[in-house]
């Protein structure tokens, strides 16, 4: 880690291994529809809304000079965290790290921080063309406010009937009652240093495009008004049996230490998640659905093939849809078009 190897030909091999990632991804739909929808959801100048991957351009303008200073300004134990699990005893370990404390020198690290685009106060729809897509890739989401522990592990568990996986209603619904799809699933995802959000998804025939999207939008609709005890007690039952095999393997153990690392969380947070499932009420699980699952508030993309799927979107009653290029701007003939507009158009 101290002595990094800057060889000019292994960096020239590896950029341009990611051009090439860089390329087959502009071709892949579903990865078109989660850079569009992150853009969509924070804003196109938020970290969230840039691709790990980078650009043609922005990975092309960066030389090994860029990545040697990268390290020098960024790569210190002031921001690292050692997580380590097995037969190993305490003092063997940090006798085993006492060289790395003693050469590696501790500095501040600045931090940029992101405003994120606040949460939508109604729905809009937007499509993005793939022409001949024999899929349609389906986004529907919003921001929702993670940065509490008790924030999330709630929201999870008045998920977990809707779409945290095969036995979900979507995925009950939109594959094996209508065949629309392979799967459909929603959930909520957290961050240290930007608002989490909910999301449902799923890819289904270009045929059903409008059809797989009205039912995305009517199961999330009548969602809160249909969510009883029963549901909320079954789903209790599975969320706490998932837990107790939660922490057997080593990687699993791993992955509870840098969540306790990651989000600052107290060593015995689980017990406390156990805790507050067990203690979750119906009235403060119908508020989350409320504030959280409330499609009316919602993002709305589809990236499809515009020519065969476009026109019948407008029947969906989410307005007229703008449509994006696959950068996520405004097609030239959309530029003045906003979901106000697009309200007021229907």
């Amino acid at each position: 880690m101290l002595e990094p190897r800057w060889d000019e030909q292994e960096f020239a091999r590896l950029k341009q291994a990611q051009l090439n990632r860089i390329q087959q991804a502009e071709a892949n739909p579903d990865v078109v529809a989660s850079d569009i929808y992150n853009k969509l959801l924070y804003g196109p100048e938020h970290i969230m809304a840039k691709s790990l991957r980078g650009t043609k351009e922005s990975l092309s303008a960066i030389s090994l000079d860029d990545l040697k200073a990268y390290y020098q300004a960024n790569f210190s134990p002031s921001v690292a965290s050692y997580h380590l699990v097995g037969m190993v005893d305490r003092e063997g370990i940090l006798e085993a790290l006492q060289p790395l404390a003693q050469n590696w020198q501790a500095k501040t690290i600045s931090t940029p921080t992101y405003t994120a685009k606040a949460p939508l106060s109604t729905s809009a729809l937007y499509f993005v063309d793939v022409p001949g897509a024999k899929q349609s890739v389906i986004r529907i989401g919003r921001l929702a406010d993670m940065s509490k522990p008790e924030n999330y592990i709630a929201a999870n568990v008045v998920n977990y009937h809707l779409g945290a996986g095969s036995g979900g209603l979507l995925f009950r619904i939109l594959r094996e009652e209508k065949g629309y799809t392979y799967g459909a699933y929603s959930g909520f995802s957290r961050y240290v240093q930007a608002p989490g959000s909910f999301t449902a998804s799923s890819s289904v025939q270009s045929n059903v495009t409008k059809e797989a999207v009205e039912t995305f939008k009517t199961i999330l609709e009548q969602y809160g008004e249909n969510y009883g005890e029963a549901e909320l007690e079954k789903t209790k039952q599975a969320l706490l049996r998932q837990d107790a095999r939660a922490y057997e393997t080593p990687y699993q153990k791993l992955s509870v230490l840098h969540t306790i690392s990651t989000f600052n969380m107290p060593k015995d947070y689980m017990q406390r998640n156990q805790s507050l499932i067990r203690n979750m009420d119906l009235q403060n699980s119908k508020a989350l659905i409320r504030q959280y699952m409330n499609p009316s508030q919602m993002v709305f993309l589809v990236v499809g093939d515009a020519q065969s799927q476009l026109s019948r979107m407008s029947e969906l009653g989410l307005g007229k849809p703008i449509v994006l290029d696959r950068n996520g701007a405004p097609a030239p003939a959309q530029k003045a078009h906003t979901p106000e507009a697009g309200k007021k158009a229907n």
